[in-house]
């Protein structure tokens, strides 16, 4: 009782007018926050048992703020802490003080209060409990929705819906099961009935609680919904028409929860009065809340995002609709105020990119308009209208408007040609006289020169880049920081021959400005990255202009840091010096010792995880670190740890509330004394999260430890302690995945220290840190990338692993395999059950209207259901890759492993009612286990099932398996030491067989991977089985091989089978020429093709053609006749690669 009487007085001291009261109220409750439980115990007893209206309603709003559940979780930990006992006090005394509650302005936060409660007992529970959880109140809840209206139950009716409403998605499945099948249908009608109401309040209150009840109705439940879009469209009117703001924004959300790719069929036969009363909601401007003419256009635009063609087959509609939003962004404020013109922030990317609300939201809803309906049939309209706007010289608004649409609208255009027509009355107006449209013209040219890059710069940097660094001098702040930011992407995809001879104009126009003492840091900063860019763009270009800028650049950052000012472009001005200094190394590196100095004190001295200074020290350690490995080694240790601090600094996530934090009294205070009920029309913005900056700081120590190799060696097991963590790092995958590239790397620097032990140790703790990624991981992009670098970390370990360690490692892999193996087959289970379900809806003929809009679902489900099946099947065989490079690197104890693959997955894998994916998996375990074991390894009888095996299915019509058959016999001919005549003319029947396959219906990448493998087998059996080959038939066999190079799609392939080429025509040239050089040609094609091609070629490819060349082809007058020929094709491009192949 000592406690709720303090309770009560820190109540009552909240409310207070007096400063100090309140204040020592706040504290008060601060310090019984730390006893959490108790203080929310005691709470709902005063809100059970007070009868002060004010003590209740402030009990109410703590009691929900205390619970109230983060987005991040599913139930308050504050909740979970509580004992068993206490959980069912407040339960019990919540339920009953809103059952008891008559006072019409407390009511809604006792409401408000319970819902929170609600959600924390619901969550809480496994979701088959639901019905046995809380009786009590999904009774209470479920009266009050059938309880009958009247003037003196309207409060408790009112608020017992908004109750109904806030649970419903916790109790529907105990109303809608089979025992209470008509539950469900009567409650619905119910609330429908209250849509009836006089009282709008109410009746927007059933429109709300409908919407609700429909996100969770099934396909078939749904159509009960049918004939209620009409009543809650009349409701929305009449919020509409009396003027209530609140109750219209309800309906309006409603309407919009309800616009779901399931339910949006319930819109169709009222789209066109829906689209008309939308109208009226978006043209009215005398709302007190202004976002709700937004919501208006939100309402059509999001239900033509679900359904387009609601409104892509009415041009008429839509043209409504486009000139609405043009009319709703010119009602933006005439003036140019001081607050757009002169930003305050310290840096310019902290601004918002469009400032008026109104162009904002319009441009927003035409991008969502373009995106769902497509651009051919919306941009040649948006064009007409910008087209108006630009014309009109009536009000500045107009032109703005239009300059500004047109920025944004270029983005969805792939032909710069379509949209230049504009470029002319972009270009003059940088120089008019309004400040917003010299604005709109630069932010044009940036978007211009990066949608259309590089050939809008091509086209007119020469006659941009001077117009735009004059601006550097305009009288408004908004627009000098713009014409740098346009100036920046003009110069990014410049040609730096033509930007290095601007430079010095760039740099005079830059430095002008930038040296002035009044300058503001947001336009220094701009200057600065205007530098920047410029010396990344043009590099060794920049030397000339060095001296003087690294100069003035350091003599400015010195001053800024001996006196602590400036220090938001700390970050800038090491970035200019790192970038700068290798062009002036005199003065450079005589201040490389302070500028490590400088990094570390600045490090230590900000919030990392927060600050953006971050991304500039990161981008200029990486810049650094290859100075101090050659000049400044003493240095490396402190540059190292700067670059731990960085990776350990953050992310700082919690998955609960923050118990420390304080209640803002202000914001309490708000919450005690408004109305819980009013909708808040909010648009979030999207900011860059911790744990993106700490896969960025992860993948700058990757990029250090590469610069510094061996000498990285000492800070092994620092990092490993760091990475490890990161590896199982629950949430976020890009953290995962680049901890996982850092391993193979730090693991080839541990292997060049040539110290065999150490390598073997740290690998087996690898494989242990990687397989508990590997077993742990849920995402099956990540899934794939670590395997990828795991199967890197056995290939340089190369052997380190025992017999019992093999076969302990391959029955961890198979163990995580059959997990994924589960996985797969539930979902192929699952999607076989949606296709049976369309094929027999099929099969019965033509459906209903709503029907129809079911199998679009089932069909965009199966489609879902069948990328996610092949993300799977792509995780099990980079396993099978994992498996073979095990093979390739452990053969003398691979044995145990083999012989489970052979008895137990290869019988799986060949079943008669395997899969064609099954058979592929079977089919890799073939290949590892002849490319890496051989025959020797191998019991006769096995190697020859292998062959017929590679056999059975190298002509699949299946492209991805007969790929894998083809590489199998390649390998097998490579890999046999005796008795492949048994297996050769089976062999090469197969290959010609895959190779008439017709690409006609086939993924070409496929495709050509199986056509590729073809050509490959026969080269392997020409260069390791020739003897097996009949001398009358190998000339047609090479010949075949010939006309299949070069290789194009499968670069394992390319460069074996070329270089081979090259070995025969360097040693036994008649075995390929034919009879009469008739080959001649082919080859002079395939070797110009291949000769210094970044795809086909290698540098030792490349020097062995020269030798051809030399030895051969310049020597045989068969050759040399041809070479003359080609030389003169008409063919320009074999031309170029024939003279080429003859000059170099």
């Amino acid at each position: 009782e000592e406690t709720i009487t303090i309770v009560k007085s820190i109540l009552i001291g909240i409310l207070n007018p007096d400063n100090k009261a309140r204040n020592e109220a706040t504290a008060k409750l601060e310090e019984m926050r730390k006893n959490t439980g108790l203080l929310l115990v005691c709470l709902i007893k005063v809100l059970h048992s007070s009868t002060e209206t004010k003590e209740k309603t402030v009990a109410a709003v703590l009691i929900r703020k205390l619970l109230e559940i983060q987005d991040d979780q599913l139930f308050n930990p504050h909740w979970k802490a509580l004992s068993p006992e206490d959980q069912q006090i407040i339960k019990a005394l919540a339920l009953e003080a809103f059952q008891k509650e008559s006072d019409k302005t407390l009511l809604p936060k006792m409401t408000e209060c319970l819902v929170q409660i609600s959600s924390n007992v619901f969550n809480m529970a496994p979701s088959e409990q639901s019905t046995n959880v809380w009786p009590e109140i999904m009774s209470h809840a479920v009266n009050v929705v059938m309880a009958e209206p009247n003037e003196e139950n309207l409060p408790q009716l009112e608020n017992g819906l908004r109750l109904f409403e806030g649970i419903y998605g916790f109790i529907y499945e105990s109303l809608s099961n089979e025992k209470n099948t008509q539950q469900l249908s009567v409650l619905l009608e119910k609330v429908a009935g209250l849509m009836k109401a006089k009282h709008l309040g109410l009746a927007s209150k059933a429109v709300k609680t409908v919407s609700e009840m429909s996100f969770y109705a099934s396909k078939k439940e749904l159509k009960q919904f049918k004939d209620l879009i009409l009543p809650i469209m009349t409701v929305t009117l009449n919020c509409f028409s009396e003027g209530k703001e609140n109750e219209l924004k309800i309906c309006c959300r409603a309407i919009i929860e309800m616009s779901t790719d399931q339910a949006s069929f319930l819109f169709k036969s009222h789209f066109t009065d829906l689209f008309i009363l939308m109208g009226k909601v978006s043209e009215k401007k005398d709302f007190d809340d202004e976002n709700l003419r937004e919501l208006g256009f939100e309402v059509i635009v999001n239900l033509v995002e679900v359904k387009t063609t609601f409104l892509s087959a009415d041009t008429d509609k839509l043209k409504v609709l486009v000139e609405a939003l043009f009319k709703y962004a010119l009602g933006m404020e005439p003036e140019v105020t001081d607050d757009w013109a002169t930003p305050t922030q310290d840096s310019y990317f902290d601004e918002e990119f469009i400032y008026e609300k109104e162009v904002s939201a319009a441009v927003s809803f035409l991008e969502r308009l373009i995106d769902s309906i497509g651009s051919e049939k919306l941009l040649p309209m948006l064009s007409e209208f910008i087209a108006k706007l630009l014309e009109n010289t009536s009000d500045w608004r107009f032109k703005y408007v239009g300059i500004m649409s047109y920025k944004h609208l270029i983005t969805h255009v792939d032909d710069m040609v379509t949209v230049d027509s504009i470029f002319p009355v972009v270009f003059e107006n940088v120089s008019n006289q309004n400040a917003k449209i010299r604005y709109a013209c630069l932010a044009t040219i940036e978007e211009l020169a990066d949608t259309f890059k590089p050939h809008f710069s091509d086209k007119y940097s020469k006659e941009l880049i001077p117009i735009l660094t004059n601006i550097f001098n305009d009288s408004t702040l908004k627009v000098q920081l713009e014409s740098c930011e346009a100036l920046n992407t003009v110069m990014s995809n410049t040609d730096e021959v033509l930007l290095a001879s601007l430079s010095e104009q760039i740099l005079d126009k830059t430095f002008g400005i930038f040296l002035k003492e009044t300058l503001p840091n947001n336009l220094r900063e701009c200057l600065l990255n205007v530098v920047a860019t410029l010396v990344s763009q043009v590099d060794k270009l920049f030397a000339p202009y060095a001296n003087k800028c690294l100069s003035l650049i350091c003599d400015f950052f010195s001053k800024s840091y001996t006196n602590k000012i400036h220090k938001s472009l700390y970050g800038n001005l090491i970035e200019c010096i790192t970038l700068i200094g290798p062009y002036d190394t005199a003065v450079y590196h005589k201040i490389i010792p302070d500028i490590v100095n400088a990094i570390i004190e600045i490090q230590n001295s900000i919030p990392l995880s927060t600050d953006p200074i971050r991304e500039y020290l990161q981008d200029s350690i990486e810049r650094l670190i290859r100075v101090l490995k050659e000049s400044f080694p003493e240095l490396i240790p402190k540059m190292i740890e700067s670059v731990m601090k960085l990776v350990r600094s953050i992310p700082e996530m919690s998955v609960s509330s923050n118990p420390e934090e304080k209640f803002k009294i202000d914001d309490l205070l708000k919450s005690a004394t408004s109305d819980p009920n009013e909708v808040k029309v909010k648009y979030e913005s999207v900011k860059t999260s911790s744990t993106e900056e700490m896969a960025s700081a992860l993948e700058t120590l990757n990029k250090v430890i590469e610069a510094l190799g061996e000498l990285y060696l000492p800070y092994i097991d620092l990092t490993n302690k760091e990475i490890f963590f990161y590896l199982t790092y629950p949430t976020n995958e890009d953290i995962r995945q680049v901890s996982s590239d850092l391993l193979p790397v730090l693991l080839e620097i541990i292997k060049k220290s040539n110290n065999k032990e150490s390598l073997v140790n740290y690998s087996k703790l690898y494989t242990s840190e990687m397989m508990k990624a590997v077993d742990s991981e849920i995402d099956n992009e990540t899934h794939g990338y670590i395997l990828e670098n795991f199967v890197e970390i056995v290939e340089i370990a190369d052997g380190y692993l025992v017999k019992e360690e093999v076969n302990q490692f391959f029955e961890k892999i198979l163990s995580v395999f059959d997990k994924v193996e589960k996985r797969r087959i539930a979902l192929l289970e699952k999607k076989s059950t949606i296709e049976n379900t369309i094929i027999q809806k099929k099969i019965k003929g033509k459906q209903a209207v709503d029907e129809d809009e079911e199998e679009d679902d089932e069909e965009r489900m199966e489609k879902d259901l069948a990328d996610e099946v092949a993300d799977i099947e792509d995780i099990q065989s980079q396993m099978a890759d994992l498996i073979g490079k095990l093979f390739a690197t452990h053969k003398p104890y691979s044995q145990d492993v083999v012989n489970v693959i052979i008895t137990k997955m290869i019988p799986k894998y060949f079943r008669p009612e395997a899969s064609t994916f099954e058979n592929k998996m079977g089919m890799y375990l073939i290949d590892d286990i002849v490319e890496f074991l051989g025959q020797e390894s191998l019991p006769e009888n096995i190697w020859h099932e292998m062959a017929q095996a590679l056999i059975t299915y190298a002509g699949n019509e299946e492209c991805s398996l007969r790929q894998a058959a083809l590489y199998g016999i390649g390998m097998f001919a490579q890999n046999t030491k005796v008795g492949f005549e048994k297996y050769s003319y089976d062999f090469i029947s197969k290959i010609y067989q895959a190779l008439g396959i017709s690409i006609e219906n086939k993924d070409e990448e496929d495709w050509g991977l199986a056509k590729d493998n073809a050509i490959a087998a026969l080269g392997r059996i020409v260069q390791y089985q020739n003897s097996a080959v009949k001398p009358e038939d190998l000339p047609n066999l090479v010949e075949k091989w010939l006309k299949g190079l070069p290789i194009t799609t499968d670069e394992t392939e390319m460069c074996g089978q070329h270089e081979f080429l090259c070995d025969i025509l360097l040693n036994k040239p008649d075995l390929i020429v034919g009879n009469n050089y008739e080959n001649a040609v082919d080859i002079v094609k395939v070797l110009a093709k291949i000769y210094k091609s970044v795809k086909y070629s290698e540098e030792k490819v490349n020097n062995k053609i020269k030798q051809v060349v030399e030895t051969l082809l310049k020597v045989n007058e068969n050759f040399k006749a041809v070479l003359e020929s080609l030389s003169q094709s008409p063919d320009e491009k074999m031309q170029k690669k024939v003279k080429k192949l003859l000059s170099d």
